[in-house]
């Protein structure tokens, strides 16, 4: 599973926005039975824990995160290095 978080990083663009969708489908932030969460990212993002910048309207939030900032969160909590 580490191996495949490393690929993952190795494959993010600094510059690229992600949306919640994309960090779910690259497996990168993971709940407490080790999958994929979109629920726990929204959490994240909620808590200040993950900068992202909220593109929607109303009720439907559309969160784009930077792959330089999801990058530093995953090595910071996960103590992975790409």
């Amino acid at each position: 599973m580490m191996n495949k978080i490393k690929r993952q990083l190795k494959l993010l663009k600094p510059a690229e926005l992600y949306n919640t969708d994309q960090i779910v489908k690259m497996g990168l932030i993971l709940d407490v039975n080790l999958k994929p969460s979109r629920f726990r990212v929204y959490r994240l993002i909620k808590n200040g824990e993950i900068p992202a910048v909220n593109l929607g309207k109303g009720k439907n939030p559309k969160y784009f995160v930077t792959g330089k900032d999801l990058k530093k969160y995953v090595e910071t909590v996960m103590g992975i290095k790409a």
